[in-house]
């Protein structure tokens, strides 16, 4: 096992007791062991030492065994809104014990035998295999514990790359320095060490499409009146006619142009009712659109499921699996249902309203705190502290009051656990259905909630991830969105080739280097598809989406 990366592991909580029939604790389970353990919030699976081993063992929150000691983990630590856990093992030379497995079904991802381990996306993984070297041409730096000066150096020998936890194939040190990788559904972006982007396909097949820009899933060309888009990992012209590419394979499956939305192939998925000027973001059978300067939502049908009438809208991903998304209109927040219904009174000020998902928290003038959900509003029950799991959306929260106890509470108000003062700690996955609580007395506990389907939905079999957010223009953005680019320095600083920092002319003071040539803008937006053609842009002017 390495002794350079320190292992924090969350402690975790719960336990159950009588509950309302609209929402109940499906399954309780007291682990044996230690009083320790993670919970990986997107999974809601929880890794722990079972009665003292050293090794890991790997649960459902049912209590199933996914993993059991005998497959030698001695780390296990969920990956931040992940499916997976980052594992070692005792490698007989320190360096190569790293892998991953799915929190899912502890499946083996990528195995545990390289020096280090790179999640590129939902589908793609790699391996890292290293070789020791001189301080002069090193990639990596160990050091053991308690030592002031025991350091060894190490290079990329080469990297293997896992396409849904399948080898695909290795690439040198020279087609991939552990720098730039991305994933687009199947396809893959890497920068090799001369810094260009190539592109691979699930075979680790190199793209025929020669990338000199910044694209990212497409690129554009526009000539003779006509934008043509094409696809980076195909090399494919995209959203024609005759395109064999897979809607599945893809992370951006649709184009908006002149009201239309199209699919990959061309097809015509709807014509807009109205001269949207632009549609954003489709998840779950949902588009965020403006229209006016206003925001609403349409499916995929086109039809507008929540009126355009709004100044700002919260992210399309929580409709689908929560039922509910947030808009602020004329300066004033609530939210809204799947049918454009609003369920929250649009009467408290926008700039007062945190943690905006499916709740909404405010701090009250007596102190404490408002929490506001997409279910029923207003909660009536004020509370001292409140822990949102994520911002984007859940099914419910952990409360505490001023005596100390705490609660987990549902979007429709319901007590999934009711106050306690018996748990040191309560920790929510991400959608809110699985908890891990420790109690007072030691142990630990884990709860499985079951969320009434008349009034919140049935909660998805499992957490999805949260897609990049295409925050709406000329308004604050969806939550978690890229902030509005502030306006540049006269002359800003940069990093020459050889690490000197803070450098402001074209040449480095401190080594003489040449200042590195700006690559060139993309044509395209690659959340939108609006021309950023002679624009000096950091954020797409039609979407707010990071541009390069």
């Amino acid at each position: 096992m390495k002794k350079w990366f320190a292992c924090f592991l969350m402690a975790a909580l719960l336990l159950a007791l009588a509950l309302p029939a609209t929402a109940e604790v499906a399954v309780t389970v007291t682990l044996s062991g230690g009083d320790w353990g993670s919970l990986n919030r997107r999974t809601n699976s929880f890794a722990y030492n079972k009665d003292g081993s050293k090794y890991y063992t790997l649960v459902d929150s049912n209590g199933v065994e996914l993993v059991s000691e005998s497959a030698g983990y001695v780390s296990m630590s969920p990956r931040s809104n992940s499916n997976l856990f980052e594992v070692e093992i005792q490698a007989p030379d320190g360096i190569h014990d790293e892998g991953f497995i799915d929190g899912r079904d502890g499946r083996v991802v990528v195995p545990a035998k390289y020096g280090d381990v790179i999640e590129i996306s939902d589908r793609w993984t790699a391996g890292i295999t290293l070789i020791e070297c001189s301080a002069e041409d090193k990639d990596y730096t160990f050091s053991s514990w308690g030592s002031s000066g025991d350091e060894k150096f190490f290079r990329i020998d080469h990297t293997d790359f896992y396409f849904d936890g399948q080898f695909v194939g290795s690439l040198s040190r020279s087609d991939f320095k552990n720098g730039i990788a991305r994933g687009y559904g199947a396809y893959l972006q890497l920068k090799n060490v001369e810094e260009k982007r190539v592109f691979y396909d699930r075979n680790l097949t190199p793209s025929p499409y020669d990338v000199d820009t910044n694209a990212t899933e497409y690129d554009s060309n526009y000539e003779n009146g006509k934008t043509t888009y094409i696809h980076c990992g195909s090399g494919q012209e995209a959203f024609v006619p005759g395109c064999t590419l897979n809607p599945d394979d893809l992370d951006m499956p649709y184009l908006f142009k002149d009201c239309r939305l199209y699919d990959v192939q061309g097809n015509e998925v709807f014509v807009a009712a109205k001269d949207y000027s632009g549609l954003y973001h489709v998840y779950g059978g949902y588009a965020s659109v403006r229209y006016d300067g206003k925001y609403g939502v349409v499916d995929l049908q086109g039809n507008e499921v929540v009126p355009t009438e709004y100044d700002e809208i919260g992210n399309v991903e929580c409709l689908a699996p929560y039922g509910c998304i947030w808009a602020v209109k004329d300066g004033k927040f609530g939210f809204l249902d799947r049918q454009g219904n609003v369920t929250c009174d649009f009467k408290y000020g926008s700039n007062a309203v945190k943690s905006k998902g499916t709740f909404g928290v405010i701090e009250a003038l007596e102190g404490g705190y408002i929490v506001l959900t997409g279910g029923v509003g207003e909660l009536p029950e004020h509370f001292a502290e409140v822990d949102f799991c994520t911002s984007m959306g859940s099914y419910a929260f952990v409360a505490t009051n001023d005596a100390g106890e705490k609660a987990v509470i549902d979007l429709y108000g319901n007590y999934l656990l009711p106050w306690t003062d018996q748990y040191k700690s309560i920790e929510l996955s991400n959608d809110g259905t699985t908890a891990a609580a420790r109690p007072k007395d030691g142990g630990m506990q884990l709860l499985a909630f079951r969320i009434d389907g008349n009034q919140g939905g049935q909660p998805a079999p499992e957490a999805a991830p949260a897609p990049e957010a295409a925050p709406a223009p000329e308004a604050a953005p969806a939550p978690e969105a890229a902030p509005a680019p502030e306006p540049a320095p006269a002359e800003e600083s940069w990093t020459c080739e050889n690490g000197h920092e803070g450098n402001t002319g074209n040449f480095c003071s401190q080594c003489g280097a040449a200042k590195p040539e700006q690559p060139a803008a993309p044509a395209f937006c690659s959340n939108c598809g609006a021309s950023l053609e002679g624009l000096e842009a950091k954020f797409c002017p039609n979407c707010g989406q990071p541009v390069g």
